[in-house]
């Protein structure tokens, strides 16, 4: 068998509160050439998909922070660290999750 292609799909929700979520899918195809391995492929493939997924979180949560500001339907603030630190901070967080 010999092997043309290569496809990764990625797909995660994200809760974004008020029982709304973001859901992010991510796909990518690589085509191989003569003397590519297959697997070494399949395998960069997997961690550039997931490594643009995690960025893809990463700015979803960041967005929610900053955005969660705005005042709601019912015209209710809620405050919240919007200052260039607190993001920092919450980005610096995030990066020790993952």
């Amino acid at each position: 068998m010999k092997i043309k292609e290569i496809s990764v799909s990625y797909s995660e929700a994200i809760n974004t509160g008020n029982f709304e979520n973001v859901k992010w899918n991510i796909t990518k195809v690589a085509e191989l050439q003569e003397g590519d391995d297959a697997e070494q492929c399949k395998e960069e493939l997997t961690n550039s998909v997931y490594s643009d997924m995690q960025k893809l979180v990463k700015f979803t949560k960041l967005k929610k922070i900053a955005l969660s500001s705005m005042a709601d339907k019912k015209g209710k603030i809620t405050k919240a660290p919007i200052y260039v630190e607190d993001l920092e901070k919450a980005n610096r967080e995030m990066e020790n999750k993952y």
